[in-house]
């Protein structure tokens, strides 16, 4: 079925001064009837805080994610983002997606250039801030030897990268998509641990 865009949502300022707040109150969720992956949960995240989910596989903190980016709805509670600045609140939906910047799991590169796969987040993106982006998440120094650089062809699925690579390509482009809420879903575990920090 087509999502929900509820109106509400347009309230929340991308670009407002007071950060946003992330909320679950008394959150149950099951993809199948009688099968919970979670189970009355509760989370905030608040402006400017790095909040970890940590656990073995398999224990709902990618589900917890798709929670949050509004992608499935809690079958009890509530899941709301607060813009700090004004309080105003809404559900997380569709609309309230255009907050964050997302980094899943596994490989999220496409066949192209290296500035087409940045660009998907911010079209109009100068070289300059895709260099700037590619610098922050430790990627300009591979893509800086390839002898077209930006414009260097990737295969689909980061074809021709290490998986290493491409999770840095991956986390430019969230960052230079500059949404005021940053997830990442196992985006690091392709990399050193110099890397990572």
């Amino acid at each position: 079925p087509r999502e929900a865009h509820l109106p509400e949502s347009g309230g929340l300022d991308a670009r407002g001064g007071g950060g946003f707040e992330v909320r679950m109150e008394h959150v149950t969720f099951s993809y199948r009837a009688g099968d919970r992956v979670i189970t009355d949960s509760a989370f905030r995240a608040a402006p400017g805080e790095i909040v970890a989910l940590v656990g073995p596989s398999g224990e709902g903190k990618t589900t917890l994610i798709r929670l949050i980016l509004g992608l499935v709805c809690p079958g009890e509670g509530s899941v709301v983002l607060r813009d700090c600045a004004t309080g105003r609140e809404a559900p997380a939906n569709a609309e309230t997606r255009r907050l964050f910047a997302y980094v899943p799991q596994g490989n999220t590169i496409f066949s192209g250039t290296v500035a087409e796969n940045m660009r998907l987040v911010k079209e109009s993106a100068t070289d300059e801030e895709i260099i700037e982006a590619l610098k922050l998440a430790c990627a300009w120094e591979f893509v800086e030897k390839r002898p077209e650089q930006i414009n260097s062809p990737v295969g689909e699925r980061g074809k021709g990268l290490s998986e290493g690579q491409a999770q840095r390509l991956a986390l430019a482009r969230a960052l230079l998509r500059d949404a005021p809420i940053l997830l990442l879903d196992e985006a690091t575990s392709a990399l050193d641990v110099a890397t990572e920090r």
